[in-house]
């Protein structure tokens, strides 16, 4: 719906690239935003777990129409949501808004089959967004007085912290990277419900 809302009235070679956060549910909103931008003619784009920050440059570097992060950062994480961005890797405006809202009250088509979209996979968008990062800082600058610890969680940065930010310690920083937090807190989990399940069988064998 979002498709037909925003880029009926866009060129027939309208195109939007899709990010996601690292949540179950983002395959699911994936298929479906996927689903519906190719009904409308649009091409997709297929970034796979990627920051907000990062398809907010991305839709700019690939000449997308528009950007989508599946994403709800603050939310639980069984909760989640969608962000939009238009070609300028800036929120919708509110023309495009009010655009979407008159639209609303339209009737919703598809295109024909000759017409539907085609969708690719950007293998190469975790590199140009490393790339990117690495040319806004100074080379000359120097941080060997920092330490600095990334704790990643269950975020999207993951890889790119792991992969990435190694270019940060020629500038003389210590840099230590968090990408377990998710398995330690699954093992910490189990091993109080086996403590817990070790005193219940004491008990039952005391009564």
């Amino acid at each position: 719906m979002v498709s037909w809302l925003y880029f009926g009235t866009k060129n027939k070679n309208s195109s939007v690239i899709i990010g996601k956060d690292t949540r179950i549910s983002g395959y699911l909103f994936e298929s479906a935003l996927e689903a519906g931008f190719l009904s409308a003619g649009v091409d997709v784009g297929l970034l796979g777990p990627m920051p907000t920050p990062a398809i907010a440059y991305l839709t700019q570097t690939y000449g997308a129409t528009a950007g989508v992060v599946i994403s709800a950062s603050h939310n639980h994480f069984q909760d989640n949501g969608v962000k939009f961005f238009s070609n300028k890797g800036f929120k919708f405006n509110e023309q495009d808004q009010r655009d979407i809202e008159r639209r609303l009250r339209e009737t919703m088509v598809s295109v024909t089959s000759e017409n539907i979209g085609k969708a690719i996979r950007h293998k190469q968008s975790l590199g140009r967004y490393i790339d990117f990062c690495k040319h806004t800082l100074d080379k000359n600058i120097d941080l060997s007085s920092l330490d600095i610890v990334i704790d990643c969680a269950n975020g999207a940065t993951y890889h790119i912290a792991k992969d990435g930010l190694v270019f940060l310690r020629p500038l003389g920083l210590r840099l230590y990277i968090i990408i377990l937090m998710a398995l330690i807190s699954i093992l910490i989990a189990a091993l109080l419900i086996l403590t817990v399940y070790d005193e219940l069988c004491l008990r039952i064998k005391l009564i």
